[in-house]
Formats: structure tokens, sequence, C-alpha cells
């Protein structure tokens, strides 16, 4: 008798995908979720299903597909609330009498002979065990799961225009028999996000071709096997050609030709969908302020501006001409492969070696999926959960209204994790994020032996992964709300090394050297760290591999050690090619500042932050970072009375510390320097350090002497604020 792992009766249901004179099997299909509706005559026990048990999925009498029941019954309403087109929703969960109940369901198992279930009975039952039906399903599923669908591969290509008649010549069919073809997105591809550069370059071609009314060769489409999901309907995974496709049904929607129903996305987790949704329902308005992230709907206003301009541009074209342009002339190379999903991946990592636009991210949850089936057998919960992972970062971003954490920021990240917790060798610490994790792959998948990785036991966690997108954004969601630590983050990024220790706190976060529930930790992990990058900044003119290699890769492999020793090291004085912190910042400050964008910029950012103490925190962080500023020198460069005489006077010290200071762009252009005007101008600014030498212009005196006197003065109180916590 069958039995599932634990040696129980294995328990099989039955679901009718016929609802309401609608099939449903696409949805199952496509978003891996299976509901019935509640009315008691037409459901059995329910509440009985339990993970691990299967469900047959039936049209009618007929069982066509077999599925894993991953979850025990919840209300439509909840589990579909972020995977189902929105249309859906409505209709099946919100107007429905009684709630729908719902539950997820692995990959469908298409059968090869259907099996007939002999009469139509109720919508969701148990088959009973030991009849036919039964052990036909168990069979039949016990035949999947021996011979599954990796062991197939094809591949046939052909060529096809958008529309025909004949589901073999066009991607869409438009005929009397209403043969409809669909489309979905698969979870391993990427999200819509083409720009104006590609949008218009696309628009243009066709214009040329419909001015021209030659044929035009428009790209290649990879698409999976037909599925057949019912007499009249087909369905397809767009592989690639994403991009060029949404791009051509977003226009000929715009042109009154609407395809736009016959596509949908589960692209990490629902979140695309969710901006399809968006799309669909705000067209015809200008939504981009509302939804300012969603790339289908900056496509639809470069499209928008591209038809009414359309006409001035060529005023022999109709839109009813482009429309059957498009439809007739434009060709498409359809190449169509049968593969599992593994086979599939290899073919992405086949069309990336080829140059295929394939980033990191994408490259990632590909090879993690990889890998961790590799490591505990086929399980296509996984995949989900990456992709949740994904979708997290998308939600945020969309919260907030701005790409707050993009998706090479966290791979940057984890490669930082990656690199302390297994304490990898500088060259990998220094690598660039997609050659590190091609490479990672590589070893890890194939015992391929890379510098660096081999004899590392490197073991990579879901769990892992998970906590690095959540640390990322309670980290960023905790900056956004405390000025003083987006002042911290914001002088890290601008000092030499922004660009190495920038996400230092957060992994700080991470590791659990700091709370993320302690901001004054926080703020003084991120404070401390910048104080030990500022010296060198300000003494070199590059980065120095001394402090690249040594002090922050250590300091990296720190991060996952003991509090006691990561203290330690940042307690210690550090030397940097033979100079002291003291002497970095003496040389540093003291010094044509000038001769340095860096030098110049941080330097008076750090004299307006010590002179600004009073003033709001949150005032002090628009100043620094939100106001558009020049470095003002106070005695002009271009002196218009004396210049000569000045420049030998003075020397480097008219590019000193002294002498400089931030201002306001706007004023600082209105001086034009006259020194007639410096003082109006000054008195207008809200910058702490240009007030700082009022005094001396009302008094009609700014010498060489006074900006001696101000430049001992701002680097004896920047030395004490860098080096007090640290003697």
């Amino acid at each position: 008798m069958a039995e599932n792992r634990k040696g129980t009766k294995m328990r099989i249901w039955k679901c009718d995908t016929n609802w309401g004179g609608d099939s449903l099997l696409e949805i199952f299909a496509d978003f891996r979720i299976a509901f019935f509706g509640t009315d008691a005559n037409r459901i059995g026990h329910y509440m009985d299903v339990k993970a691990g048990d299967l469900l047959g999925i039936a049209q009618g009498t007929r069982i066509v597909a077999v599925a894993e029941i991953l979850c025990q019954c919840e209300e439509l309403s909840t589990i579909g609330k972020d995977v189902l087109p929105r249309k859906l929703m409505t209709k099946y969960a919100e107007n429905s009498e009684a709630a729908p109940k719902a539950f997820r369901i692995s990959s469908l198992r298409w059968l090869n002979e259907p099996i007939v279930n002999g009469k139509r009975m109720m919508r969701f039952f148990e088959l009973p065990v030991g009849t036919k039906c039964y052990d036909a399903v168990k069979s039949a599923w016990d035949s999947c799961v021996q011979n599954p669908d990796e062991e197939i591969f094809d591949i046939d290509a052909g060529k096809r225009t958008l529309v025909s008649d004949n589901c073999k010549t066009g991607l869409f069919v438009e005929n009397e028999s209403g043969q409809d073809i669909r489309y979905v997105v698969p979870v391993y591809q990427r999200a819509y996000e083409w720009g104006e550069n590609e949008v218009s370059r696309l628009l243009d071609d066709i214009a040329e071709g419909a001015q021209s009314g030659e044929p035009r060769f428009i790209g290649s489409i990879q698409v999976s096997a037909p599925r057949r999901l019912s007499p009249s309907t087909l369905s397809y995974e767009l592989i690639d050609g994403q991009q060029r496709l949404t791009t051509i049904l977003i226009l000929l929607k715009c042109l009154g030709c609407d395809y736009t129903e016959n596509m949908r996305t589960v692209v990490n987790a629902g979140s695309a969908q969710k901006d399809w949704d968006d799309f669909n329902d705000t067209f015809g308005q200008d939504a981009a302020n509302s939804f300012p992230l969603n790339k289908y709907i900056a496509a639809y206003r470069i499209i928008a501006y591209w038809i009414a301009t359309l006409h001035e541009e060529h005023p022999n074209l109709t839109m009813e001409s482009v429309v059957n342009y498009i439809k007739s002339k434009l060709f498409f190379v359809v190449i169509q492969t049968s593969a599992g999903i593994s086979k599939t991946i290899q073919i992405f990592n086949v069309i990336n070696t080829a140059g295929m636009d394939l980033n990191a991210a994408d490259l990632f949850k590909i090879r993690f999926y990889e890998y961790l089936t590799k490591k505990t057998g086929p399980d296509e919960t996984v995949f989900n959960k990456i992709l949740r992972c994904y979708q997290k970062i998308d939600d945020y971003n969309k919260l907030v209204g701005y790409v707050a954490i993009s998706m090479p920021e966290v791979m940057s990240f984890y490669q930082k994790v990656l690199v302390s917790q297994f304490k990898l060798n500088s060259e990998l610490f220094e690598m660039g994020t997609q050659r590190f994790f091609e490479r990672l792959f590589d070893y890890l998948l194939e015992g391929r032996k890379w510098p660096g990785f081999s004899n590392k036991d490197i073991a990579l966690t879901l769990v892992g992964f998970e906590n690095v997108v959540n640390v990322l954004i309670d980290f960023e969601s905790l900056s956004g709300k405390t000025p003083r630590l987006q002042i911290m983050r914001n002088f890290l990024w601008e000092t030499r090394y922004g660009g190495i220790v920038y996400q230092f706190p957060a992994l700080a976060c991470y590791f659990n050297q700091v709370s993320l529930a302690s901001v004054n930790d926080i703020v003084a992990f991120t404070e401390r760290l910048f104080k030990k990058v500022v010296p060198s900044s300000l003494k070199f003119a590059k980065i120095v591999n001394d402090m690249r290699t040594q002090k922050l890769h250590k300091l990296l492999h720190a991060l996952s050690d003991s509090h006691e020793e990561l203290h330690v090291f940042l307690s210690e004085p550090w030397t940097i090619k033979g100079y002291s912190e003291g002497q970095m910042l003496d040389d540093g400050l003291n010094q044509d500042l000038v001769y340095s964008p860096r030098w110049k910029n941080l330097a008076c950012k750090l004299a307006e932050f010590l002179l600004s103490r009073s003033d709001s925190e949150e005032a002090v962080e628009k100043r620094l970072f939100e106001t558009a500023y020049d470095v003002e020198h106070i005695q002009s460069y271009t002196d218009k009375e004396d210049r000569d005489s000045i420049w030998a006077a003075w020397d480097w010290e008219l590019n000193g510390l002294g002498n400089l200071s931030m201002l306001e762009l706007s004023l600082n252009r209105s001086i034009q320097n006259d020194k007639c005007k410096k003082e109006y101008a000054y008195r207008q600014s809200q910058f702490a350090s240009i007030k700082d030498v009022l005094p001396n212009l009302e008094n009609g005196e700014w010498s060489l002497s006074c900006a001696r006197d101000r430049g001992a003065k701002l680097i004896a109180m920047i030395k004490g604020y860098i080096l007090g916590a640290n003697k």
C-alpha cells in the first residue's frame, strides 16, 4: 500500500479546475496555488489536508496533472494576496459568497494520459485508498518522481510574426476558433527593467520599418514547450525575450490592440505581477508619481509620448498602419525548449557566456537554488523562499518610494559576509561581486579550484541569505529615521575607503557585534569606524594597500570574531606606511587641499560638522549632504586686484583649510570674486563655517594671518574629534 515518509497511508485529494464555466487549470499551473469554493455540497474534508499529501488536478472527470500539497488549507484571500493577479483575486476571493480555501502546491506533473475518474463528483474530495483512481494517481506520481522532467531535453526553432491565424506561425492567434495563447514569465527570470534607451531604440526600429514597409527581424524569444490547458488554450513559459515582448504589448495596448491579459509573471514571488496589475489598472493615466519604481508605467509614458509625436516625425504613418505592421511584419526567431528547471538553468548559463544581459543577482538566485537542492535534494519550495527575499527588497523600495537597497548592494553585502565568516583572503575581498559569485559556485557545484576558494569548507544556507536581506532592510529603515546615523554613513561614503567600508556597520549588526535594537550603539560603531579611515583618506591621494588589505581586510574578518577582539582592533592606533594617525592628520590638513577634491570636501565638511554641534541633527544632515555647495576661497584664488602677489604671499595656504569653507552654490556664483559682495553673500548662508569668518569681514580684514589662525583652530578641532576616543 502507498505510504508517505512516515510510513502512514498517503492521502490523495482530487480538485476540479472548472468553476462557474471558467477553467482554473492555468492559474494552478502558473502560480502553484490550488483553490476551491467552500459550498458544503461540493467539497470534502479539506481541513484534513496536510503538507505532503498529493493532489490530482482534474478537468471535469479527467485528472490531467498531479502535484504535491505544500501546506494546510487557508483562505484564498490570504495565500493568494501577494501572488495572484489582482483581477483573479477580485473575481474568486472577494466576490465569492463563501470564502474559497486554497493551498500552495508544487509544480504540476502533467500526465501523458489523463486518468478518468468515471463520473463527475464533488469539486474537492479525498480519493479512497485502494480504488482504481487512487492507485492510478499514485502510480503516475511515482513514475514522475522516478523519471523527472529533468531528463527531457529538446530544442526547436522557427520564424514567427506577432499575430497570425495559426499558433505555429504567430506568437498570438486571431481566428474564429478562439485559440488562445498565454505566456508566463517564470520564477527564475528577472523583472521587466527596460529604460528609455532600450524602449526608444525599439520604437525607432518599428517606425523605420513601418515607414518603409519592409519586414524586420526584431530578435529571438525563448519559450518552453507548450502546455495544453484546454482545447482552445496553450500556455508557454517565456524564458527569454520578455523585455522586448512586454514593450511591444504595452505599445499595442497604447494603439488600441490589447494582448496584456495574455501575459503574466511570477517573478519575485508576486512583486512583478503587482507592477503589471498596477500598469493595467492605471492605463491611460499619468501614474508615474504614484508608482515611481514601476518600469511598466515608465515604459508606457515613453511610448505615449512617442505616439503623440509620431505624425510629426512620420507624417505618412497612421496608427492603423503601425498596428498592422507590428502584427504581421515584425519577425521573431522563437526557440522552443523542452527541459526541466536544472537544464533550463544550464541554458541560462550558456546564454550568459554568449553575452546576454544577466547580472550577478539574476545568476545568483539560479545557482543558489542549484547549490541548495544539490545539498538537500529537489525541493521546489526553496526557489520560492529565495524569491521571497528578492520580493522583500522590492517591497521595501516601493514603500520608501526610491531604490534604497539595490540587488547589487545585497550581493556585495553577502560577499563581505562570506569573506568574513570563512576568513577568505584579500584577493576575494577585493574581487568584483559578479566574478566572486561565479567562481564561488564554480567551486561549490563543479569543484573547480579557483585561487582563494580551494580547501575552504564554505557552506551557504538559505537562513544566512534571508538574514542578509532582513538586516539590510532593518538597517536602512533605522538609518532613515536616525539623522546622526545617516550623517555618519554619508561621511563614511565620502572617505577614500567609502566603497569598501560603507556596509561595515550593517555587517556589524549581521554578526551581532551591535544590536539593531540599540540605535546609540550602531551610531557609536559607525562613528568609530569613520574616525579610523579619516587620517589615511586625508594623507594619501589614493587608496593605500596597507590600509585596504591589512587594516580593512583584517577588520572585516574581525567582524565575525568575538566582540572583545573587534574592540581591541578598533582601539589600537593604526600605523599606515610608517605614519601614525596623528601624523597623517597633521600632514593631511596642513597642505594644499584643493589638489584633491576628496581632501577639500572631506576636510571642509568635517569643519562644518564640528562647528554645527549646537544645531539639530536633521538640519546638519540636510546642510551637509543635501545642499548644493561650492568650496569657497575666502581670499579669492583669482583675485581681480592683484592675483600674482596674492599667490606669491599665500602659496599653498591659499588652498589650505583656513581659507576654505562650504558655501551654497548659488551664493558662490553670485559673488564672482567680487570682494564687495562677499560679506552680503556670507550673511545669507546657512553654513556655520562661513559665518565663522564674518567678524573678520565686518572689520574689513581677511589676511594670511587670519587664515592661519582659523586653520589652526579647525585643525585642532578635527584632530581632537578624530583622535580623542582613540588616545
